[in-house]
């Protein structure tokens, strides 16, 4: 219950909101316009979630599949031309009833059971899918090898009239994902010695290619003839007033809409069907079941209700099997995929333990998707049944252009804007060591070709096993950390090793002589320092000098909200011996940025971590300095996170900063400072007022 209660919580920000009707309002338009599908909205509009949070981008995400689904039934109903496959039930009965005069009536049942279907989905999905989850969690590896082979045999289902054609091109789709580096093996697969296919294909950037520019390039091919019949039926829309629903045509709407959801559901939680089996299945079923066969075909309202509300229901259902067990349950929650796992939520049973305050909050987001779909559809009926008429030669290139700017905006990485320095600690964590072990395993799956063009670098100093030499400044330490640390990246060198701390109980000369001793064994290319002082750098650089080594950097924290080094003499060492600063924590753990403007987000790293920022460091006079400091970055035209990055790289001590990023937004967020680095006089006189002592 307590999951419950913040998920809802979490879900009531007015982002999550804007979002979900952005969303509803694309999907309803790539639904009506015969050609384009919700596939390919979905993959045209990926690629931008990426700089979202989790629960906004799946609102977004939610929105355009949904109303996709009813989107499809405007131009079946109008201008008998299915806009999405699953809507072709819908043109059976819908588009008799324009002819007669009842347009309008026939979208606003379309609208009604489409809610119906999709709110019916989202209940099941709500309180269905934990249940699911937690037998889940009872699968092993045996049967996990099931659910991958099950996955695969979907091909049948999916492969029409012909399952030669069907296992070929699930063959072509196998053998395309072994292109690159073996994640096992670390050996190279099918790369013809071209480094560009050492990483393989991306695969939002694979559906641009097979769902978008194929898809536009056929419709480049047909003619305009519904663009034309479209203005026709405008008038029929309206002949019928407002399109009321009479008492009667609500009666003999109700149960075909309610056993159709049911259908709906069932057959969504089945991977490799989807929409177009449901509707047709559920319409065949609605018109065993009535007494008055022969009205269908000819305008039934039983029949329009039936394919909506059933096309509707499967939008929830498909999500099951998706979070649950991380198959998806059609191809447009298969591009949700990415979605989720770009923010870290990786699909399977743990998901709702891990991620249960998230994962509530878009299951409850799928009822109010439903809910505002609903609210667009019943007072945008008129301009949705506009929207066929846009002309192809219009609409063509935009998509076109969407498609590029999509693909561009996935391949944003730390390379493409030039960040190539990955820091780590042999105590990151947790538990301890554990941020070593993944980047090794992602330096083995997705960098082992570019290692010669990255810098990698590692500490030691702080606890790491128990005993006298797990800690502080030894030689016995530091080398033997070293080489775990090394284990762990599986790597045989670093590129810069540093001491993590001063060692008072350490001679200074034994912690500079480990230095020395590993760049001599050849397990480091350079050392440096962290968190040390002025005076202590100034004694540890003769050292170091005197044996020869290469010391290069030091690396202390530095913000606008600790500026230590300029009061511990290490800032003004360091300039002076001609050794950069490597700021760390820059933005404060996050403070200096746009995350807590508007208080605690339940996801937010107070909430799920508090070692490094606790709840109790937000009083309410540092969220009122943040929120000054939001109002002067906004003046210089930057967001928070850059101007505070721009105010430590504009000291010539400070040569470069780290940050973390959970996301390629991110990244080009904070590399987008460096285009502003410089301040007026006026700027930092504003600076230190806000900062001064509070």
């Amino acid at each position: 219950m307590d999951l419950f209660i913040q998920g809802f919580q979490e879900l009531f920000h007015i982002s999550n909101f804007i979002y979900m009707n952005i969303g509803l309002l694309l999907g309803v338009v790539f639904g009506a316009i015969p050609g384009l599908t919700v596939i390919l909205c979905l993959v045209l509009f990926l690629p931008f979630t990426y700089s979202l949070a989790p629960i906004p981008s799946f609102m977004f995400l939610l929105g355009i599949y949904c109303a996709g689904s009813y989107g499809g039934s405007i131009s079946a109903i109008l201008i008998n031309t299915p806009g999405t496959p699953h809507a072709a039930a819908t043109m059976m009965d819908g588009y008799p009833m324009t002819q007669r005069g009842e347009g309008h009536k026939a979208l606003n049942i379309a609208l009604y059971a489409s809610a119906f279907g999709g709110i019916f989905s989202a209940l099941v999905l709500l309180f269905f899918a934990p249940q699911v989850s937690k037998f889940a969690q009872n699968l092993g590896t045996p049967e996990y090898f099931l659910v991958c082979a099950f996955g695969l045999t979907i091909i049948a289902g999916v492969s029409g009239k012909s399952l030669i054609k069907g296992v070929m091109a699930g063959a072509l789709g196998l053998f395309v994902s072994t292109i690159g580096i073996d994640p096992m093996t670390g050996g190279t697969r099918f790369i013809f010695k071209n480094i560009n296919l050492y990483s393989g294909f991306d695969i939002v950037i694979c559906l641009i290619g097979l769902f978008a520019l194929s898809e536009i390039l056929g419709r480049a091919k047909k003619s305009t003839a519904n663009s034309s019949s479209a203005g026709e039926v405008q008038e029929k829309v309206l002949k019928d007033g407002k399109g009321k629903i009479t008492k009667e045509e609500y009666k003999r709407m109700a149960l075909p809409a309610f056993i159709s959801s049911i259908i709906g559901v069932v057959v969504g939680i089945i991977p490799g069907t989807g929409a177009a089996e449901a509707s047709f299945f559920s319409y065949d079923w609605i018109r065993r079941l009535s007494k008055r066969k022969e009205e269908f075909g000819k305008g039934a309202v039983e029949g329009v209700a039936a394919a909506e509300a059933a096309n509707n229901a499967v939008t929830g259902a498909t999500l099951i099997p998706l979070l649950t067990m991380g198959i998806p349950g059609d191809g447009s929650v298969a591009l949700m995929l990415g979605a989720l796992m770009i923010n870290g939520l990786t699909p399977g049973p743990r998901l709702f333990t891990d991620h249960g305050v998230t994962m509530y909050a878009i299951m409850l987001g799928l009822i109010f998707v439903n809910l505002f779909m609903f609210l667009q559809g019943r007072y945008l009926t008129g301009l949705f049944a506009k929207i066929i008429k846009i002309p192809p030669v219009i609409l063509t290139p935009i998509i076109v252009i969407f498609c590029f700017a999509g693909a561009y905006s996935v391949k944003i990485s730390s390379f493409d804007v030039g960040i190539t320095h990955f820091d780590l600690a042999n105590n990151y964590g947790p538990p301890p060591g554990s941020a070593e072990v993944n980047f090794g395993r992602l330096l083995r799956e997705d960098f082992a070709p570019y290692r010669d063009q990255l810098i990698i670098s590692t500490k030691a100093g702080y606890t790491m096993w128990e005993g006298p030499y797990g800690d502080w400044g030894s030689r016995k330490y530091l080398l033997a950390s070293l080489d775990q640390s090394l284990g762990r990246l599986g790597l045989d060198y670093v590129d810069i090793f540093y001491h993590h701390r001063m060692d008072s109980a350490t001679p200074l000369e034994e912690t500079m002589g480990a230095l020395a001793q590993a760049v001599s064994w050849g397990k480091a290319l350079y050392v440096g320092l962290s968190n040390y002082d002025g005076p202590t750098l100034q004694q540890a650089e003769g050292i170091l000098r005197t044996l020869g080594c290469p010391f290069v950097i030091n690396q202390n924290r530095y913000s606008l909200f600790d500026r230590t080094v300029e009061q511990n003499g290490l800032k003004e060492q360091s300039y002076r011996l001609g050794k950069g600063i490597i700021a760390f924590s820059p933005l404060a753990q996050g403070m200096l940025s746009n995350r807590y403007l508007e208080g605690i987000p339940e996801d937010s790293r107070i909430r799920r971590d508090g070692r490094f920022l606790k709840e109790g460091a937000l009083t309410t006079e540092r969220l009122h300095q943040i929120r000054q400091l939001a109002q002067l970055a906004q003046d210089r035209g930057q967001s928070l996170s850059q101007m505070a990055l721009a105010w430590v790289l504009r000291d010539e001590a400070v040569t470069s900063v780290l940050v973390g990023a959970s996301k390629p937004q991110q990244l080009v967020e904070n590399v987008a400072a460096l285009e502003r680095r410089t301040f007026t006089a006026t700027e930092l006189q504003a600076i230190d007022a806000v900062l001064k002592p509070m």
